[in-house]
């Protein structure tokens, strides 16, 4: 490797914990202060792929996270009442998250938002460059940790 390659590396590091603590205050002023970036991820996935209702374990896959990076986001929504968890009545094992109408409403506030600001972010990066970015990334994603590397059910609340 050579040193390029290393400063390459801790400069991508850097940006995205620049952006990662963008979002988290683009999400603390467009929905509370003690709601970050990842939780404004739960929050759009439960709206956006999964109809407002989903099974906690299933918001794993599609945010590349871990069990306990939803379970804490969930409590800290729960608290701020933007979703409620529920039983499914045939499997009292079985718990579904869902959208409180608070927690819809903030949730379009919040993609409106961050919408704006990702195109005042890269609004200007010509097409072709963005192609050449997503293919560089792509190249170069790490491997998923088994646990996360698990398909959401389809199963709905009864």
């Amino acid at each position: 490797m050579t040193r390029e390659h290393r400063l390459l590396i801790r400069d991508l590091v850097a940006l995205g914990r620049q952006l990662e603590r963008a979002a988290d205050q683009i999400a603390q002023s467009a929905i509370d202060p003690s709601i970050g970036y990842t939780d404004a991820l739960v929050l759009g996935a439960l709206d956006t792929q999964f109809g407002g209702t989903g099974r906690p374990k299933d918001l794993v896959y599609p945010l590349l996270t871990t069990p306990a990076g939803i379970s804490g986001s969930l409590k800290r929504l729960e608290k701020a009442g933007l979703v409620e968890r529920t039983h499914s009545e045939t499997d009292r094992r079985a718990v579904y998250v869902s959208l409180t109408a608070e927690g819809r409403a903030i949730t379009r506030k919040a993609t409106v938002a961050y919408d704006t600001w990702v195109e005042d972010l890269v609004g200007e990066i010509p097409s072709p460059e963005i192609a050449s970015l997503r293919e560089f990334i792509d190249r170069q994603s790490l491997p998923q940790h088994e646990s996360t590397n698990s398909e959401p059910s389809t199963e709905q609340p009864k």
